[in-house]
């Protein structure tokens, strides 16, 4: 196989269920959502890259002897990744004014260019931004609410300084009534406030009234359109606010990059280069709101570059952690070159619900296929689950959890574990025998292939189940380069093809002398006819 050319893994479509790549991610526990998505990726683009494989294991490696011999640096690091996390919650958080991308945009929009308008420059301007904050949140508000005042008294200042007629206060109140009514409007609203009803002559109760519900109503507009700039006001503040808030984040957040980029690029430069981050540009928090709104990649780049230093150094520090060795492979024969063995491995989510991980080892030489038995409880699941980790952490992160790990890389990986989630509008056997089909049709004579399944042909009767499983096996053996790890309790296949191409394998179990199983969960060579039914249906009430 060329190595310098890197070939993404082809996964089965139900191998991230199966395997469970979201909960694999948070068993390695990155601290950010960034880093588990960037490690969810890892996971969906496996390489069979030897060259690519060892330059990430190196990366971890070194990380691991620089932590330890510099532990105040990895709680440095650490710290610094939590506070990352922190930021990411801040950013994350939608505004109450919508959660939606659309409602957000609107909500922005009240102070910023739109980023494909012509003036969207000025979004990256911190002269224009604060010059706008003022004008829109401060003047304009302020200019609206004392018009009212420019109108009554700016033109008997200017009639008193620029005219010699002598014109009494009364006189010009009276004028600039009849002056307002005529305009109408907010004119007729000014005009109403100007002479209360008490200064009126006296009338009829009907018009003494009429005076006092239109001077009310007057001054019931006026603060009405008073309190409306206040709030406007108010909100554009919360607005340039919340920008600021969130360009301090920003500015937060890439300072972290840096230091984490300065502090593990001198440990693994020789292995990797780190991705180059465009620094978003500005200090004023307004601007690099700005920026950022109209170029998103800048902190898509960001937050994806904290995520892979996130992967990197969370998994440097894992506790119990190993490293593969990786062998070219021969697919042309089931030759040692085609071995695998997983010395004392376990499944990481052992260690995430606080249980001890009880490890077993698996290896498979000369034959490349394993059928394996057990009672159910006794771990089968369980194993192959932990089987398929560690390859999957192998093949993209350069790590398992096991002591030791030898194996040739593979270019492709199917699963059965729950058949039940593909049923569709097929049977459950019939979905059984669509994906023996679709297997079959993957295992190139070319590629390098796992083919792990839980429990073959289960959902039939015994003797159909057994007599498809034959078939299926028949032909599932015959191809080479291929590696298959299969659970079943029809313990006469294991018999029948353990001479020439299977390794059997059971998960060890004894009956005690009060007739209950002892499950070893351990991994062991041989078949185990030992059967749970009847220990599950007196734990239901079925059998006494």
């Amino acid at each position: 196989m060329n190595h310098s050319r890197i070939q993404r893994m082809l996964l089965g479509k139900y191998a991230e269920t199966d395997i469970n790549f979201e909960g694999l991610a948070q068993d390695i526990g990155p601290q950010t959502e960034w880093g588990k998505t960037k490690l969810v990726s890892y996971f969906r683009n496996c390489v069979d890259d030897i060259e690519l494989l060892e330059k990430r294991r190196n990366v971890i490696i070194k990380l691991r002897q620089y932590f330890r011999n510099e532990p105040q640096e990895k709680k440095d690091a650490l710290r610094l990744l939590e506070k990352a996390k922190e930021l990411e919650a801040a950013l994350k958080e939608s505004d109450k004014s919508g959660e939606e991308d659309e409602r957000l945009k609107e909500y922005y929009a009240q102070i910023l260019w739109e980023k494909n308008s012509w003036f969207a420059f000025l979004n990256e301007n911190p002269w224009w931004l604060e010059a706008s904050n003022i004008w829109k949140v401060w003047l304009l508000p302020a200019m609206t609410m004392i018009i009212p005042l420019i109108i009554i008294v700016i033109p008997y200042v200017v009639l008193k300084l620029t005219t010699e007629a002598e014109l009494s206060v009364p006189e010009y109140w009276e004028l600039l009534q009849k002056i307002l009514h005529q305009n109408g409007g907010q004119g007729n609203m000014i005009a109403g406030m100007l002479i209360p009803p008490w200064s009126q002559p006296p009338g009829t109760v009907s018009q003494i009234g009429q005076r006092w519900m239109q001077w009310c109503l007057s001054i019931f507009m006026f603060g009405s359109s008073i309190w409306q700039q206040i709030t406007l006001s108010q909100h554009l503040h919360k607005i340039t606010q919340d920008m600021r808030i969130r360009g301090q984040h920003i500015i937060e957040l890439q300072d972290i990059y840096i230091k984490l980029s300065k502090m593990v690029r001198p440990v693994i430069e020789k292995y990797m280069d780190l991705p180059d981050n465009q620094r978003i540009p500005g200090e004023n928090t307004l601007q690099i709101f700005g920026s950022v709104w109209n170029n998103p990649s800048l902190l898509e780049g960001l937050t994806t570059n904290v995520g892979i230093l996130d992967v990197m150094i969370t998994t440097a520090s894992l506790k119990g952690i190993g490293f593969p060795t990786y062998a070219s492979s021969n697919t042309s024969s089931n030759t040692s070159s085609n071995e695998f063995k997983l010395e004392r491995f376990y499944h990481p989510h052992m260690r995430t619900i606080g249980v001890k991980p009880i490890t077993n080892t698996l290896e498979l030489t000369d034959k490349t296929h394993s059928l394996i038995t057990g009672p159910n409880r006794g771990g089968k699941s369980t194993s192959l689950k932990g089987v398929l980790a560690n390859v999957i952490l192998a093949q993209s992160l350069g790590i398992c959890f096991a002591k030791s790990m030898k194996f040739a890389p593979f270019q492709q990986i199917h699963t059965a574990l729950s058949p039940s989630d593909t049923l569709g509008r097929l049977s459950l056997f019939e979905a059984e025998i669509e994906f023996a089909k679709e297997i079959l049709g993957h295992a190139k004579q070319d590629e390098r292939c796992l083919i792990v399944m839980d429990e073959i042909f289960h959902s039939t009767n015994a003797l159909d189940g057994e007599e498809a499983s034959r078939i299926f096996l028949d032909k599932l053996y015959a191809q080479s380069g291929v590696m298959s790890l299969i659970s079943t309790h029809y313990v006469k296949l294991p018999e029948k093809y353990a001479e020439n191409f299977v390794k059997p394998l059971c998960l060890h179990a004894t009956m005690g002398p009060d007739s209950t199983l002892k499950y070893s969960y351990r991994m062991c060579d041989g078949i185990n006819s030992l059967s749970s039914v009847r220990e599950i249906l007196q734990e239901r009430g079925l059998l006494t």
